[in-house]
């Protein structure tokens, strides 16, 4: 793996281990931020990425998990939570649902609104939600997309995901191992999860 588009300044959001992402920051002075969006599926408690983002950039954060065993509310002035997930089916999933994207930001009246950053760390579910993300077309207005991929599945499958998204205009600006997410093996402590940060070419002002 390799980047493949050079954003000239990266800012850690949020915590500096497992928690916090990396933001293109000079891309993202460059969109019109009125409204600004964010999606952040998979928080597992911890708020600080969404938090800083809303205090940085003063945007909207929309964050979603449905492990946390808690009902929908208010996380402070600009962070909403939902007990919902992502997935590529409509199905229920620990004490909320996961469900297509398509259908979340219909629910949310953000169909026609575009996303500015798009996280999700989501154990896995990265690869059967983000085919169908690109099935329905719905990372098209997505201006950043952040992924923790994880080692399950099949490598092929991998592979043309990754070309997929190449395809839709997704450029690599940044990765990195996940330190905090490791497994022993014969030969020792192996990483089993990679974050990488795309750019999407396609969306306005970002090329």
């Amino acid at each position: 793996m390799t980047t493949q588009f050079l954003c000239k300044q990266i800012v850690r959001i949020g915590k500096v281990l497992d928690g916090g992402w990396d933001v293109c920051h000079d891309m993202m002075l460059k969109i019109d931020r009125n409204p600004c969006i964010v999606y952040s599926f998979g928080i597992s408690h911890d708020f600080s990425f969404d938090d800083d983002m809303a205090n940085t950039y003063n945007c909207n954060i929309h964050s979603f998990d449905p492990t946390m065993n808690k009902n929908d509310f208010k996380h402070s002035e600009k962070v909403w939570f939902y007990n919902r997930g992502i997935g590529d089916t409509y199905k229920k999933f620990g004490s909320g649902y996961v469900a297509p994207l398509d259908k979340i930001r219909k629910d949310l009246k953000h169909d026609k609104v575009p996303i500015a950053v798009m996280k999700g760390d989501t154990e896995a579910a990265e690869w059967p939600s983000t085919p169908q993300m690109l099935r329905t077309n719905q990372l098209a207005d997505v201006s950043q997309f952040y992924l923790e991929l994880h080692s399950d599945g099949k490598v092929p499958d991998h592979v043309i995901l990754l070309k997929k998204m190449h395809d839709a205009g997704f450029r690599i600006f940044w990765f990195h191992i996940n330190p905090t997410c490791t497994f022993k093996a014969k030969i020792g402590q192996l990483s089993q999860c990679m974050e990488v940060y795309f750019m999407n070419t396609k969306y306005p002002f970002n090329s």
